[in-house]
């Protein structure tokens, strides 16, 4: 089976020969170009295809393109970033959010998906993606509080105004989210319905930073509705990242109260062991494998493998689907053995 039939397949809630191999590459593929940093992986869109979809055809997993603004949620709103252009940086790095004060929250207006600073980029990454026969996975940066702090507000002075004035916090949310669902719609608009799928990552959200409770007063009620939003567009499927430790928010079961569409993809942080994952959300939604990513760097070939094997095992009893991923990005350095061991320990221990 043709690696990319295996991602669609994955999407329509069809059995594949064996399971999909989607470990979140991103920044590796620089590293598989002989790229001495990451800035032009992020910034550059041809670069960044051609990019992806070699390593993929090396490695022979099933992952699709992954598309992320190279202003990162934060430039358009005309916050300052810095592209990865140094040996050391694994993305583009939050430097000076705009918004500071509540003075400065009344004075912002949602940008425009299209003309924005780096849309024009981010946009061409989704065409070429599209043009190419993908289903590319994109990043919508809205409705969380990982798309609004530090991406419009200094994360700080959010923190603060959850406390101190919760109103200031919501607005800013739901400005986010409104921008969130204005670039879907020029997607849609541009590309269709069917051709891409929405990705949101979460970690500034997990229970690492805020209660429960918080997370049921602030982004909960947003992130539901932008995602009801968003599949009102006619977008078939979302694909949430749910990034570090959710465990309270999971115990509660929010979860289960954002809407995801037909065979919705939730992927966890190695905080959430496969078994959790598969007990709780098995029966409801596709569920990525989430081996520990730091273990990839210091792993042998086979004890990575091994733990890979340990990883499937327990994700193919979920009744729904189950692609074997990582717990975050892929490290950037990441062993280039360790990559293969991914797909091989789907051929290996991955048939249906």
């Amino acid at each position: 089976m043709e690696v990319s039939k295996r991602w669609l397949a994955f999407l329509r809630g069809e059995k594949t020969d064996r399971i999909p191999v989607i470990p979140m590459c991103m920044g590796h593929c620089a590293k598989v170009m002989g790229m001495p940093n990451l800035g032009d992986f992020y910034s550059k869109p041809k670069f960044n295809i051609q990019a992806q979809m070699l390593a993929r055809e090396l490695y022979r997993y099933d992952q699709p393109p992954f598309v992320i603004d190279p202003g990162y949620g934060m430039a358009c709103w005309g916050s300052e970033i810095a592209l990865p252009y140094g040996p050391k940086m694994g993305a583009p790095t939050p430097m000076v959010s705009i918004v500071k004060t509540p003075e400065d929250l009344e004075k912002i207006e949602i940008p425009d998906p299209r003309t924005a600073p780096w849309m024009k980029e981010y946009r061409e990454m989704v065409r070429l993606a599209i043009e190419k026969k993908q289903m590319p996975a994109v990043v919508m940066m809205g409705g969380w509080i990982s798309a609004t702090a530090p991406m419009l507000v200094n994360l700080e002075t959010f923190m603060i105004w959850m406390v101190e004035e919760p109103e200031l916090a919501k607005k800013a949310l739901n400005m986010t989210a409104e921008f969130g669902y204005r670039m879907a719609e020029s997607f849609v608009e541009d590309f269709g319905s069917d051709t891409w799928v929405p990705w949101d990552p979460n970690p500034t959200d997990s229970n690492v930073l805020i209660s429960a409770d918080m997370f049921a007063e602030f982004p909960l009620p947003v992130v539901k509705k932008l995602h009801q939003r968003y599949l009102d567009l006619g977008i078939p499927t979302l694909f949430t990242h749910w990034c570090a430790d959710h465990s309270q928010t999971i115990a509660r079961g929010y979860v289960e109260e954002i809407p995801m569409g037909e065979n919705g993809i939730l992927s966890f942080g190695p905080e959430v062991p496969m078994d959790v994952q598969v007990k709780r959300f098995g029966k409801r939604y596709n569920l990525l494998g989430n081996p520990n990513p730091p273990l990839m760097m210091t792993s042998t070939y086979n004890k990575w493998l091994a733990i890979c094997k340990e990883n499937i095992e327990v994700g193919m009893k979920g009744e729904k689907g189950y692609a074997l991923g990582v717990g975050c990005e892929l490290p950037p350095p990441a062993p280039p053995c360790n990559v293969y061991a991914m797909t091989r320990a789907a051929e290996l221990y991955g048939k249906y």
